[in-house]
């Protein structure tokens, strides 16, 4: 990644088969967590499915210590099945990125941002959840 370049990644397979690290465009990224499914919504457009009904997530962390550069926002398009009571934070070097979000079940744009200040550290997002639903991921925006 060159020196104040954005990096982007959109989801347009499955890239995960499992909790783990792989490749997406520039930076590694890894997903942890107790849900035991990985899929692909061709239904709904919604990207990498994590998690299903019989074998959801509760918790998932996905995060990357590859982003070197500072971060003023962060902007990811996800979603959650219909009926999803899923919430999700993102943080960077520890610190809260913006307000907790609840998830739509739709995709759409969730963008975080730290009043204008521009962190550095491990990108972390964070899902919890109380229903037992799937959640997606389609892209992925760093500026």
């Amino acid at each position: 990644l060159v020196a104040g370049e954005q990096y982007s990644y959109t989801f347009t397979k499955s890239v995960f088969s499992a909790n783990g690290t792989k490749a997406l465009g520039s930076l590694n990224w890894t997903i942890a967590g107790d849900g035991g499914y990985w899929g692909w919504d061709s239904n709904n457009n919604k990207g990498q499915q994590l998690g299903s009904s019989s074998k959801p997530y509760t918790s998932l962390t996905m995060s990357t210590e590859d982003y070197t550069e500072g971060v003023a926002s962060i902007t990811i398009n996800t979603a959650g099945a219909s009926g999803t009571n899923a919430k999700l934070e993102v943080y960077v070097g520890g610190v809260k990125l913006g307000q907790t979000v609840s998830l739509a079940t739709s995709s759409k744009d969730y963008t975080f941002s730290n009043d204008g200040e521009v962190l550095t550290g491990k990108i972390e997002f964070k899902y919890t959840q109380t229903s037992k639903k799937a959640l997606y991921i389609k892209a992925i925006t760093i500026n």
